[in-house]
């Protein structure tokens, strides 16, 4: 058997503070409650961690990280392009429900919810969420790449617009759930929605 692996302070630290910020807000979260969640003294967050500011950026980046496995495996170039946004709404649903059930609301997107908190106020966090959301929006340049090839949308889209606007959409459906309280737009708007931005007709086949 192999040796069971040892979550380090500094680990229990990010995932406390991804949770708390998730479910509740940025500035809800102190560093306190991120300590006493994650069972590690105040003095160690200081030696990992400059600020709560410092601790949030990395944490972002550890949300990216953990979900950029799904969102490699649902955007593959294996799968056809238009199965994959069939894919990833579900998924989106599918996390959003996971996490309602735990924490009982619509938590939305931690990169949005916490960007459209801090925005004008902390330029490092503003910087890194805009990277963050670039990320996730070149998976939907890489799929209209791939719409395109397979003569499934004119060649002549701007790709960046496009997938700028299917993210725009993505993340509008994510802010009103949460805003809502409610999964009802992600399980029946999210799909057809995307599709209704590509003019293309969903393929059932």
């Amino acid at each position: 058997m192999g040796k069971k692996q040892t979550v380090t302070s500094k680990e229990r630290l990010i995932n406390s503070a991804k949770l708390l910020m998730w479910q509740n807000s940025y500035h809800q979260v102190s560093v306190d409650m991120i300590c006493k969640h994650a069972d590690v003294q105040k003095g160690s967050f200081y030696h990992y961690f400059s600020s709560k500011s410092d601790l949030g950026t990395e944490a972002l980046e550890d949300h990216y990280e953990e979900f950029r496995p799904l969102m490699d495996k649902i955007f593959s170039a294996s799968i056809p392009p238009q199965a994959r946004y069939v894919f990833f709404a579900q998924a989106v649903y599918d996390i959003q429900k996971t996490m309602s059930d735990d924490c009982g609301c619509v938590c939305g997107v931690l990169p949005v919810t916490i960007g459209v908190e801090i925005a004008g106020q902390d330029q490092e966090m503003s910087d890194a969420i805009r990277d963050i959301l670039k990320r996730y929006e070149m998976y939907h340049q890489s799929a209209l790449r791939d719409l395109i090839a397979a003569g499934e949308i004119p060649d002549n889209i701007d790709v960046e617009d496009m997938a700028g606007k299917i993210h725009s959409f993505v993340v509008g459906c994510l802010i009103m759930a949460r805003i809502n309280n409610s999964l009802s737009t992600l399980k029946i708007d999210m799909t057809s929605g995307i599709f209704d931005i590509l003019n293309i007709a969903k393929n059932n086949g």
